[in-house]
């Protein structure tokens, strides 16, 4: 590989593997790029567990600069005066550059630390090791081992803990020795699409992941009847169908057979009817019971455990909110309840809900993430939390099932998350005005005010934001469902 090109980062590698055209966006719009505030948060988490990983290599000396030239002639400063440890060590070599979270010297040679906050070792991260031996290899250094640093299966709260109890080492050197040399040609690969202009071309397709910062833009131009839309179209279907020449849902010949929901999606493009409605709404309405409690529950899973009793990764569930319709037509009760401050939020989340759910005709939720929030519930032993469970399961009906098989708009763009669904069939409505704006958002919110990272009027705020978002969610509920209502004739 030549030198003279524009050096890739091992973020930036995988960023390529993945799609070059992410890579080619990355270096040459990254205006476009969307990130969130529950991103921004796991980076900083992210940092912080990487700071944490240092104790395991204390006295060490950080390479410091503003620009990676700066970093570059710092490391090899470090490395001159012969310090054993340094951290964020970079290196650069045949246009590839890597930042090192921990290096230490192991004998005549040196040892690779990367720390990553997780519990388990996946492919990314083994990736991220190859890369690191591969450049610092061919940097000339000897490299006697590689290891990852991850945070313990049963890792104690961070107060008072050993770092030794936190984090554990698993070793990938025998990996990295066998199969750093085979990433080259995949990096070869991804420099010319850069360099010839494949990578700035490619189309979005079934390769693209909903987490992709540039997911939006790539999107935006499509088709809302495109064929990466069309539901339960597998791989092969969808392959073959642009092989023929088809790029759109309204294209395909009537004769051509499809999946039972994507037919559903054909007859709404054919009748041009938006959106679509299928003959046995009023059925399925007709299932919803009064009073109706329309339920959505927050939750966060801690990497480190944040509450007594409870290990790092467990669910926790500290908030819900309630609209409770009586009749239809008629005003709306709103419950709500959230616990941010106590070591254990679900004995008061069942005992609120019990109110709650005392003489409901069905309780309405969306997607199948309140009964796992009322599993984990049971599964903690809260008193009570079984009678919720069998008053959940003799009468919960799932109002994303109604957008997934009953009706269909060519906005939803084969989607049928509330997100998605909300603003197309109930304009007006969003989430757009509110501090937080997602459950990830939420999730962070409760990892912050746990660690006593929000205070004061900063964690009264958040309790404020919180507790408005859980409510727009069955806000948002209640409305898909009198929309239905609407488009059943009731």
């Amino acid at each position: 590989m030549s030198s003279g090109i524009r050096r890739l980062s091992k973020s930036a590698f995988k960023d390529g593997k993945k799609c070059a055209k992410r890579l080619w966006l990355r270096l040459n719009q990254p205006e476009l790029m969307v990130r969130d505030e529950a991103m921004e948060a796991r980076a900083a988490i992210g940092q912080q567990v990487g700071m944490m990983g240092r104790g395991l290599n204390s006295g060490g000396v950080e390479v410091v600069g503003e620009t990676t030239r700066d970093r570059l002639i710092d490391t090899a400063r470090l490395l001159e005066e012969g310090h054993d440890v340094i951290y964020e060590a970079a290196f650069e070599v045949d246009g590839l550059y890597a930042q090192v979270d921990i290096l230490h010297r192991i004998g005549e040679g040196w040892g690779i630390r990367e720390v990553k906050a997780a519990k388990s070792v996946n492919e990314g991260h083994t990736l991220d090791a190859m890369f690191q031996y591969l450049v610092l290899t061919r940097a000339g250094l000897k490299i006697e081992q590689v290891e990852l640093v991850l945070i313990a299966q049963d890792a104690p709260s961070l107060e008072k803990s050993r770092v030794e109890d936190l984090l554990v080492v698993q070793d990938l050197t025998d990996i990295c020795r066998r199969d750093a040399e085979d990433l080259v040609p995949e990096l070869e690969a991804l420099r010319a699409a850069l360099d010839s202009g494949e990578a700035e071309n490619i189309e979005a397709g079934r390769h693209c992941e909903a987490g992709c910062p540039f997911y939006g833009y790539c999107f935006s131009g499509l088709a809302d009847d495109d064929l990466l839309f069309a539901p339960n179209l597998d791989k092969r279907k969808y392959a073959a169908l642009r092989e023929a020449g088809y790029r759109r849902m309204s294209e395909l010949p009537p004769e051509m057979e499809l999946s039972a929901k994507a037919e559903g999606v054909r007859r709404a493009l054919a009748t041009g009817r938006e959106p679509w409605v299928s003959d046995d709404l009023m059925s399925e309405l007709e299932k919803v019971h009064y009073p109706a409690v329309f339920l959505d529950f927050e939750t966060a899973s801690p990497l480190f455990p944040v509450n007594v009793g409870m290990r790092g990764g467990e669910l926790v569930v500290f908030q819900f909110s309630a609209h409770v319709l009586s009749e239809p037509g008629r005003e709306l009760a709103h419950f709500e309840f959230i616990d941010l401050d106590s070591e254990d939020p679900h004995p008061g989340i069942v005992a609120a809900l019990t109110d709650v759910f005392e003489g409901a005709g069905s309780i309405v939720h969306y997607s199948p993430f309140e009964k796992r929030c009322l599993n984990r519930l049971m599964a903690a032993g809260v008193p009570g939390a079984n009678a919720l469970m069998g008053q959940f399961l003799k009468s919960s009906v799932d109002l994303e099932k109604f957008f997934g098989e009953l009706v269909y708009h060519p906005k939803f763009r084969g989607k049928s998350s509330i997100k998605v669904v909300l603003p197309v069939m109930v304009p007006g409505l969003s989430y757009d005005d509110l501090e937080l704006k997602s459950g990830g958002m939420a999730e962070m919110s409760y990892i912050l005010a746990r660690t006593g990272e929000l205070l004061g009027d900063d964690l009264d705020r958040r309790r404020e934001a919180l507790l408005r978002y859980c409510e727009r969610d069955t806000l948002a509920m209640v409305k898909l469902y009198e929309r239905l209502r609407e488009l059943a004739g009731q």
